[in-house]
């Protein structure tokens, strides 16, 4: 079924593309696998799952750029409840330097430049104005995907239209721009009003820092905002700071539940240090607050020196105590042969005076082989998980791609 349905994708693509282009450039991506799995955390998933994705994109150049690109999976045991395994992600054409400063694209897309990203079947336009000012719209349907982030499911399923405009304007080593995003419910009332607003300053070729903020128009109330820096402290030695607030997040707790808070915020700081032109290391330490039912806090810590990463992490509060290491590794141990191991540990309370502490843990194992330069690759894993509940939970994956590029004049 995939095949064919790509075949007619490429069809209506030549066909669209026009015949007075100077050349062709052909790439494409086959991937497939194969899983099995004794999965008692999970009980929708099938004992075997199997998928496709075939990405494929063609561009013909003349003083118009024109172009096709398509994502498409075919995923059995991995679709979400009620959706059809078949699922095509991507597929547009984009034409590029219409009248030498507009770009269109139509077709199923994915706007990342929006307060909340989305994907959608609509139109994107986008304008520059002599290389400073930047305009950006776009109009469409949202869709729920497979990769979709959870917290926008239940949003996107409901909504009809997505309308958003940005404005990004350049001048010297400064950017500022403004983004109004609306979403339209079944019967024309509102999904979502937002307006969110952006700058970022190069105070030289070594530092620069960035914000950005989004308010929400219908609870006149600000929903998040962000502040990032980044320091390059020497040729070998690169710093990062961050922090932010969300009024809403969803994540991850541990190994065997999911935290949903109704507001957070964080702060981090990141060394990235070269040690050789081939070996580097990294240092990364995280502080949340949250708040749902009751205030919670996270710590983390993440070190790493190639081919070793170590991560240990500590919450409090809401969803009771949660202690987690986690350790891996990966070694190249032939020409023909990639390897990488991990193993976790989890000790974690439940909320009350007195709760049972439980213990769980993971591990994994991974195999690639194949040449790290040559245009196909097969991928071996498995884990073992267990914890007080499931007992033990085991899972192996067979994975293999494939790449294809081609010029034609």
């Amino acid at each position: 079924m995939i095949k064919h349905t790509a075949a007619g994708l490429f069809f209506i693509a030549f066909s669209l593309l026009p015949s007075v282009a100077f050349s062709t450039v052909f790439d494409a991506t086959w991937s497939n696998g194969l899983s099995f799995q004794k999965d008692l955390i999970d009980t929708t998933r099938p004992l075997l799952g199997y998928d496709e994705n075939l990405m494929v994109s063609l561009k013909k150049v003349n003083q118009t750029d024109v172009s096709f690109f398509s994502d498409i999976d075919y995923a059995h045991g991995y679709a979400s409840p009620g959706k059809h395994p078949f699922e095509i992600n991507t597929a547009y054409l984009e034409w590029a330097g219409l009248a030498k400063c507009v770009d269109l694209r139509l077709g199923r897309q994915r706007n990342y430049e929006a307060n909340t990203p989305v994907y959608l079947d609509g139109l994107k336009v986008q304008s520059t104005f002599k290389d400073r000012l930047v305009l950006t719209g776009f109009a469409g349907r949202p869709l729920s995907s497979r990769y979709s982030n959870e917290s926008l499911v239940s949003r996107v399923d409901t909504t009809d239209l997505d309308l958003s405009l940005r404005a990004d304007y350049l001048v010297l080593s400064s950017r500022a721009g403004i983004i109004y995003q609306r979403q339209m419910n079944t019967g024309g009332t509102l999904a979502g009003h937002d307006i969110g607003f952006f700058v970022s300053h190069d105070f030289s070729e070594k530092w620069y820092a960035r914000g950005n903020a989004v308010y929400n128009i219908s609870s006149a109330a600000i929903r998040n905002f962000q502040v990032t820096t980044s320091y390059q402290w020497s040729d070998k030695l690169l710093l990062d700071a961050s922090g932010s607030e969300e009024a809403w997040k969803i994540d991850s707790s541990s190994l065997f539940e999911r935290k949903i808070y109704s507001e957070y915020r964080e702060g981090a700081l990141h060394a990235d240090y070269a040690f050789t032109d081939k070996r580097s290391g990294s240092l990364g330490v995280l502080l949340r607050q949250f708040n749902h039912d009751s205030l919670g806090e996270e710590i983390s810590a993440r070190i790493s020196v190639e081919p070793v990463s170590l991560m240990l992490r500590q919450d409090f509060g809401f969803g009771g105590a949660v202690t987690m290491a986690d350790i891996s590794a990966s070694h190249r141990c032939t020409r023909l042969l990639g390897s990488s191991i991990s193993a976790g540990l989890v000790r974690y309370q439940s909320p009350g005076t007195g709760a049972p502490t439980h213990m769980a843990y993971s591990s994994s194992l991974s195999l690639d082989l194949g040449p790290e330069t040559a245009p196909w690759g097969v991928n071996l894993e498995t884990q073992v998980m267990r914890n007080a509940f499931y007992e033990y939970d085991a899972r192996a994956y067979i994975n293999t791609v494939y790449r294809f590029s081609k010029f034609y004049k």
